[in-house]
């Protein structure tokens, strides 16, 4: 069983390629819970403009660590992964948060 996690990130704001030829990249700053990411080891993450539109990129999550940012929110993290072709395309899961001002579905389990 994997798990996935849709977000909202527009513009890919925050997303850094680390590794072009092996397609690793890391998107920082998000307000995940410690259980959360635990969860999404392993899983797969799709970044969306917004929740009606199919997402433009994501891939499957390689690691997680808190956020180095100098502040004590110990609730912010960088997710490492490794891009993925058939992470394009999938639209926004129902089944996790959709109203008008979720920005993350919540880590969904398969």
């Amino acid at each position: 069983m994997s798990a996935r996690l849709h977000l909202i990130c527009r513009d890919a704001k925050g997303l850094v390629c680390l590794d072009p030829k092996g397609a690793i990249y890391r998107s920082e700053a998000w307000a995940l819970t410690a259980a959360e990411v635990a969860r999404l080891a392993g899983g797969r993450v799709y970044f969306h403009q917004t929740k009606a539109e199919p997402s433009y990129f994501g891939g499957f999550v390689l690691d997680a660590e808190p956020f180095p940012d100098g502040t004590s929110d110990p609730e912010r993290f960088v997710l490492r992964l490794k891009a993925e072709r058939d992470a394009k395309g999938v639209v926004w899961d129902e089944a996790g948060r959709s109203h008008a001002m979720a920005w993350s579905s919540g880590v969904l389990d398969d």
